[in-house]
């Protein structure tokens, strides 16, 4: 899901975007490299270069074990609870009403289903 989607679903349900915790799981997202292998593929065909992976930034902190990290960040700027919620929707939105676990990032059906 987009960032602006993710803010407008929690401005929604909580009357703000909190967009600061929402780019804070997004922050590992390679934006310039996912925008300089689009331009180099628009036109001519690049054998040699690889697709970089949209979903790379998600092992770090897209998963049950990585919310307490998100909600230790802005203890002291939100409430605990309020984090913790944004942080489960926005992985669960990421993931079709899923929360991941870490491990399900080592496994290949859950790569296939979601990454592909």
């Amino acid at each position: 899901m987009y960032l602006d989607r993710h803010c407008q679903r929690t401005k929604d349900i909580f009357g703000k975007d909190y967009r600061e915790i929402h780019e804070f799981l997004d922050r590992h997202f390679d934006a310039a490299a996912m925008e300089r292998w689009s331009m180099l593929t628009s036109g001519d065909y690049y054998p040699g270069e690889r697709r970089p992976d949209p979903f790379a930034h998600r092992k770090i902190e897209h998963h049950r074990e990585g919310i307490s990290a998100i909600v230790e960040h802005f203890k002291d700027r939100f409430d605990p609870d309020i984090v913790c919620k944004i942080a489960i929707m926005h992985i669960e939105d990421d993931y079709n009403g899923y929360l991941p676990s870490k491990v399900d990032f080592e496994d290949q059906a859950f790569l296939r289903k979601y990454h592909a």
